[in-house]
């Protein structure tokens, strides 16, 4: 066998991977497509009950009812639509969603009503369904997107026309990233913070609710108890605000506190200093 056709072999063998790559990376964001077009119609199958719930119940909250049965009108309406104008369409549909299940539960007897809690019910499942398939096609996407792109496998995505695909979601890598890094960063910040360090008190519990908000801000509500040794009465709080991810990424977590108060409800004297890559927190009973 001769030198030319061993390479040709190994061009041909590398040629039949790379088409059955191709080809399975396509066929994988097909099928992650399907699962989320399928929780989108489940959403909006599940609007009009929503409207007949509330109307019945709160019929004078006209103008949020009127925004989500627009909102839908719009989502259905793209249904043939790429992802990229699809997500842009179903968002506002998602977040008038929201609005109307919030205003419904300040009624009692609206949330005594069992057809209003099975709704509910179901809701939160198909948003937690669309949220992971949502997830797994980007990742699909990114996958093949990246696939194409590279040399010399370009060359045979190029002969099967394959182009890019939109993802369903935020079109920035770095917006995309935003909710999830920061997120992780201040869980690292929790679990690094010694707080039982300091010899005048001892932390008994602490606890912390993490909240992240649409703008990719993250809120955190902190209850720690302490015993506290002789006079001393305040705690110290240490938290990391710079670091370097695996990939060489330098973050900054911009930090600060809103308020600190006692078990009743009083507020609490506090001071803030940085000390290098972390910023501490004093906190104190008043008068002393």
């Amino acid at each position: 066998m001769t030198l030319a056709a061993i390479i040709g072999i190994i061009v041909v063998g590398w040629a039949i991977f790379t088409f059955n790559r191709l080809i399975r990376l396509r066929q994988l964001g097909d099928n992650a497509w399907s699962d989320i077009d399928v929780q989108l119609k489940r959403r909006h199958d599940l609007i009009p009950n929503v409207v007949a719930v509330v109307q019945g119940h709160a019929g004078y909250e006209r103008s949020t009812l009127e925004a989500l049965v627009a909102a839908r009108g719009r989502a259905v309406q793209a249904t043939q639509a790429g992802p990229a104008t699809r997500a842009r369409e179903e968002d506002p549909l998602g977040n008038a969603l929201q609005r109307v299940v919030a205003v419904a539960e300040a009624y009692p007897e609206l949330k005594a009503v069992a057809s209003f809690a099975a709704l509910q019910a179901t809701l939160t499942d198909v948003e937690d369904h669309l949220q992971n398939a949502r997830r797994y096609y980007n990742a699909v996407v990114r996958d093949f997107n990246t696939a194409i792109a590279q040399f010399p496998a370009g060359i045979v995505a190029a002969m099967l026309r394959l182009r890019p695909r939109e993802f369903f979601g935020l079109a920035d890598p770095s917006e995309r990233a935003v909710p999830t890094v920061p997120l992780a960063l201040l869980l690292l910040a929790l679990s690094a913070t010694s707080l039982g360090a300091q010899r005048s008190y001892s932390i008994e519990r602490f606890d912390a609710r993490i909240r992240v908000n649409r703008d990719a801000s993250i809120d955190v509500t902190e209850s720690i108890t302490a015993r506290f040794v002789g006079s001393w009465n305040g705690l110290y709080r240490t938290i990391p605000v710079k670091y370097r991810t695996p990939q060489g990424l330098n973050w900054t977590l911009g930090v600060s506190l809103q308020s600190a108060q006692d078990d009743a409800g009083r507020n609490l004297r506090t001071e803030t200093s940085r000390q290098g890559a972390s910023i501490k927190y004093k906190v104190w009973i008043p008068g002393a």
